[in-house]
C-alpha cells in the first residue's frame, strides 16, 4: 500500500516523502584564544557556551547550571603543536581509539578519531595545524558527531592566527 501511495504521489509530480530538515536559528560568537581569533555559529536555543583555561565550549543544554561531566559539548582548543593533543591523549586515560580519516574544517585538513574515557562517555577529534606555531582540537563530547546541529556548528568555524 505505501509504495502505491510513494508511485502516486512521485507520478503526479510530488516526489518522496521525505521530510526536510527543519532550519536551525543560529548566532554568532567570537572568541580568542592562545593568540588565534574564532568565530562560529551555535543554536539560539538549547546550547551555552564556556570556557576553561585554554578551551572554549559550545554545551548542549538550556543553562549553565545544567552543565556536568557527562554534558554533550563541542569544544575548541589551541596548543603549539598536533603533538601536545596525543600526549593530552594518554595522560586522560582514553580507551578505545580508532582513526576515522580528515574532515576539512575552514580549509584545514584534521585528522579524526574516537575515544572512550571511562565514566565520561565517547568523543571524537579532529586535529589539524592552523601555522607554525598553532594547532587546533575540535571535540565532540557525548553527541553524534554526524548530528545535523553538531555538523552545522563545526561547519561555520573560522580560524585567524593574529
Amino acid at each position: 500500500m505505501a509504495f502505491v501511495l510513494v508511485s502516486a504521489l512521485t507520478a503526479c509530480g510530488l516526489g518522496g516523502l521525505s521530510n526536510p530538515k527543519p532550519s536551525i536559528d543560529m548566532e554568532d560568537h567570537s572568541f580568542r584564544l592562545s593568540g588565534v581569533d574564532i568565530t562560529a555559529k551555535i543554536p539560539t536555543e538549547g546550547w551555552v557556551t564556556g570556557w576553561r583555561l585554554t578551551m572554549y565550549f559550545f554545551y548542549n543544554v538550556a543553562t549553565q547550571e545544567d552543565i556536568s561531566v557527562t554534558t554533550p559539548y563541542v569544544s575548541i582548543t589551541i596548543k603549539p603543536s598536533t603533538a601536545d593533543f596525543d600526549k593530552d591523549l594518554l595522560e586522560d586515560g582514553a580507551t578505545q581509539v580508532t582513526a576515522i580519516g580528515t574532515k576539512v574544517i575552514d580549509g584545514i585538513k584534521m585528522t579524526g578519531r574516537t575515544y572512550n574515557r571511562a565514566g565520561l562517555g565517547y568523543y571524537t577529534e579532529y586535529i589539524g595545524v592552523l601555522d607554525g606555531t598553532h594547532a587546533v582540537c575540535i571535540k565532540v563530547h557525548n553527541i553524534d558527531s554526524q548530528n545535523d546541529v553538531v555538523q552545522a556548528i563545526i561547519n561555520s568555524l573560522h580560524f585567524v592566527v593574529s
